[in-house]
C-alpha cells in the first residue's frame, strides 16, 4: 500500500560548506523535476545535494553528481536516527528512483539501497560543548557587567560625598 503524503519540498543546495546556496525550492516536484534538478548538481568539493522533505522532521538528501555519482542520507526525528547509503556511486537512474520511491512513500523504498546507520556520538558530543561554551561566555559576561556596574556605582557615590 502506498500512502502519498499531502505535500513534500524538494531543496537544492549548491556551494561552499561554510554557507551554502538555496538554489531551488520545489513543492510536490514532478518525476521529471526530481530527474533534472539532479542532473544539475554540479558535485566537486562543495555542498551539491538534494533534499526532498515530507515532513519536518523526515528527509532524504542525495549529493554528488551524474560525473562523480550519487550517495543518499536518510534522516528521521526518532530513535532511527541517521542512515547513509553503503556505496557513495549510485546512477542517475538509482538516485531518481530512491527519491521518487521516498516521496510516495512506497513501502519497500529503503530496500532500493544498502543502508548504514551513521554515528551521531561525534555531533552530540560537539553540541555539548558548544552549549557549555555558550553558558561559560554568558557567565563570564554576566560577571563583567556585574564588576562594572559595581564600578559604576562606587564611582557616582564617591563624586556625591566630594562635592558636600
Amino acid at each position: 500500500m502506498n500512502a502519498k503524503p499531502r505535500r513534500t519540498v524538494l531543496e537544492v543546495w549548491v556551494g561552499d560548506r561554510k554557507n551554502p546556496q538555496l538554489l531551488n525550492c520545489l513543492e510536490s516536484p514532478a518525476d521529471g523535476e526530481i530527474t533534472e534538478q539532479l542532473k544539475l548538481l554540479p558535485g566537486g568539493d562543495q555542498i551539491s545535494t538534494v533534499e526532498l522533505h515530507i515532513s519536518k522532521t523526515h528527509h532524504i538528501a542525495i549529493g554528488g553528481s551524474v560525473a562523480e555519482g550519487f550517495y543518499a542520507r536518510y534522516r528521521e526525528f526518532s530513535r532511527a536516527g541517521e542512515w547513509e547509503t553503503m556505496c557513495d556511486d549510485l546512477s542517475l537512474d538509482s538516485a531518481t528512483n530512491l527519491l521518487i520511491s521516498y516521496r510516495d512513500q512506497i513501502r519497500d523504498w529503503k530496500r532500493l539501497v544498502e543502508w548504514k546507520r551513521r554515528a551521531i556520538t561525534d555531533k552530540l558530543h560537539q553540541q555539548r560543548d558548544e552549549h557549555e561554551t555558550q553558558k561559560l561566555t554568558l557567565w563570564f559576561a554576566k560577571g563583567v557587567a556585574f564588576f562594572m556596574g559595581f564600578l559604576d556605582t562606587g564611582s557616582k557615590s564617591s563624586g556625591k560625598s566630594r562635592r558636600k
